[in-house]
């Protein structure tokens, strides 16, 4: 290679250059004139994280509620069956005229 060779070369470099630094200078104006829309972007981004963390706490109550649900529908099912079973006593008529005499649940004689 002789030295004209380079030469041209190195102009051509330079032209690379200058040319590289223009676009850049244009690309750098570009986006400071979109910096409104950046910052409307980011402000929706740290938006976005706040509500995502909110839905999540919300979900974890909705379970936690549904769950209390289910255990009260549980405990009143079982209440509600131990209701029905009444535990009964006959009594047997002992005498003639109908009436007969038997302590209550509370203690009470009835004389019938």
């Amino acid at each position: 290679m002789d030295i004209e060779e380079l030469v041209k070369k190195i102009n051509t470099n330079m032209e690379n250059i200058n040319d590289n630094s223009r676009k850049i200078e244009e690309n750098f104006e570009r986006i400071s004139q979109n910096s409104g829309a950046l910052e409307i972007l980011r402000g929706f981004k740290s938006d976005s994280e706040k509500w995502y963390s909110v839905a999540i706490k919300l979900i974890i109550v909705l379970v936690v509620v549904i769950l209390m649900w289910c255990g009260t529908v549980v405990y009143l099912v079982t209440v509600l069956n131990d209701i029905s079973q009444v535990e009964t006593v006959e009594v047997a008529q002992e005498n003639e005229n109908g009436h007969n005499n038997y302590i209550g649940n509370d203690g009470d004689i009835n004389n019938g």
